[in-house]
């Protein structure tokens, strides 16, 4: 039977290879800006305003979202 790192039989951790978890963090923020445009816009749609007045009113919920992303870069 083999020894080696990772195996459980040594004093150190394994080392995990890939994304880090800032970036995915980074990117799951991102989504959610992303998504609150997206809800917003079709919210308002699906409420009969018009296609300039959803853009409006998605582009505030993005906003809203992107102070959440800076309240969180502000706190770490």
């Amino acid at each position: 039977m083999a020894v080696g790192p990772g195996d459980g039989t040594d004093a150190r951790p394994a080392v995990r290879r890939g994304v880090g978890l800032v970036a995915v963090e980074e990117v799951a923020l991102a989504l959610n800006v992303v998504l609150l445009f997206a809800w917003g816009l079709l919210a308002a749609c699906v409420g009969g305003r018009a296609w300039g007045s959803s853009l409006k009113i998605g582009t505030a919920d993005a906003l809203l979202g992107l102070a959440v992303v800076v309240a969180n870069a502000l706190i770490k």
